[in-house]
């Protein structure tokens, strides 16, 4: 669903523009799942409906000089797609009714502002299929897919842009339309997935590949930090188990007890996934995400009152920096330059995704690549064009 809740009814027109001065313009802008946004004021705001409304809007912007900021399901917490007297293009209603199932070739395809709200319900009882979408009902697909598809299912079947995308339909800053693959275009397709908030078009349309639908199991577990260790520990994490032992096994065995409060944490178990090795060691030769990782941190902080911004982001913010010497780097979609530079691809993989770049969008009609290139010393145009 958008956000906020009480969005207004959007314009029908395909193409319009809402100003500053607009009664929709403020509850246009801010349609983003955080209420903490930066005050930035795009110049235009449209809702596209089809590929060549899209097209059509870049031709517009290229025109007028314009820079371009994609939205898809408004999740990225920095709101990168905000840019300050430039084009806000939302993929919200963008090919928004075009599912479509091919059962020769078992692809499924729909249009970037899907959502799994929308997308999960026909993929199970239209299709009868499964494709891995992102980890909120909210989430667009556009997005999800740009910053490399990142998501509940990921540890079983694989990032969804690596493994799970065919090929794309990108609208490009000089206003054509392409059709990206791995034998089409190849280098717009590697830069597609993984280049999030830098990626330089607008994809307009997704086929992936899809399996049988099968039966979803999962357990939630919820406590607070302040609990401790209970002296009914054993006989409660055997019970809640139970269902599950055919198809892990535990990796520790007790044979020695730590204070109570901090006893909880032996409980580790290995699954089968059959992904697994390629989530540790992505291939940079196959798609921009590409960091390795054992290991993903995510921490989701909620808050009602603004007057408390400071104190919470310091908060995280000096969490996460302790942190700092064993990581790698970030998931692209976290990615903030107004808070910290840090890798969100190998430096190899960020060279090449410049270059690319450079020889799709030389006059820099997407500029959210700029954060990501200060990772790199060597990419001088930066300091020049600021």
């Amino acid at each position: 669903m958008p956000f906020p809740p009480n969005l207004p009814p959007i314009p029908t027109d395909p193409i319009t523009a809402s100003n500053s001065h607009h009664p929709l313009y403020e509850p246009l802008r801010t349609r983003f799942f955080n209420a903490r946004l930066p005050a930035t004021q795009p110049l235009e705001i449209v809702f596209p409906r089809t590929t060549a409304d899209a097209a059509a809007c870049i031709r517009a912007a290229r025109a007028r000089s314009l820079h371009v900021g994609v939205r898809s399901g408004g999740h990225n917490f920095a709101a990168p797609a905000l840019v300050a007297g430039g084009l806000l293009l939302d993929t919200l209603h963008l090919n928004a009714d075009e599912f479509s199932y091919d059962r020769r070739t078992q692809l499924v395809s729909f249009g970037p502002g899907a959502t799994a709200a929308r997308l999960a319900p026909w993929m199970r009882d239209d299709v009868g299929r499964f494709w891995p979408f992102g980890h909120s009902p909210s989430v667009g697909v556009g997005g999800f897919l740009c910053a490399g598809g990142q998501g509940w299912f990921m540890r079983g079947w694989g990032a969804t842009g690596a493994e799970w995308v065919e090929r794309l339909e990108v609208v490009t800053p000089d206003g054509e339309v392409r059709v990206a693959s791995r034998t089409e275009n190849e280098d717009l397709f590697w830069a597609a997935r993984g280049g999030g908030l830098a990626f330089f078009g607008v994809v307009t349309r997704i086929w992936g590949r899809t399996v049988r639908m099968r039966r979803v199991w999962g357990r939630t577990l919820v406590f607070g930090l302040s609990d401790g260790g209970t002296a009914k520990e054993e006989e409660e994490g055997e019970e809640r188990s139970r269902g599950f032992e055919e198809v892990m096994e535990w990796a520790l065995e007790t044979d020695a007890t730590a204070s109570p409060k901090y006893g909880v944490e032996t409980a580790i178990v290995t699954c089968y996934t059959n992904r697994a090795e390629e989530d540790y060691y992505p291939d940079e030769e196959d798609q921009a995400m590409c960091l390795p990782q054992q290991y993903h941190v995510s921490t989701m902080t909620c808050w009602h009152d603004p007057a408390k911004d400071e104190e919470m982001k310091k908060w995280i913010y000096d969490a996460y920096s302790r942190a700092q010497p064993v990581s790698v780097g970030q998931y692209v979609a976290d990615f903030d330059e107004n808070h910290r530079i840090t890798k969100v691809m190998t430096d190899n993989a960020l060279r090449r995704f410049l270059q690319i770049r450079e020889k799709y969008d030389p006059q820099e009609m997407f500029i959210g690549y700029r954060g990501l290139a200060k990772v790199l010393d060597e990419h001088p145009k930066l300091q020049d064009r600021q």
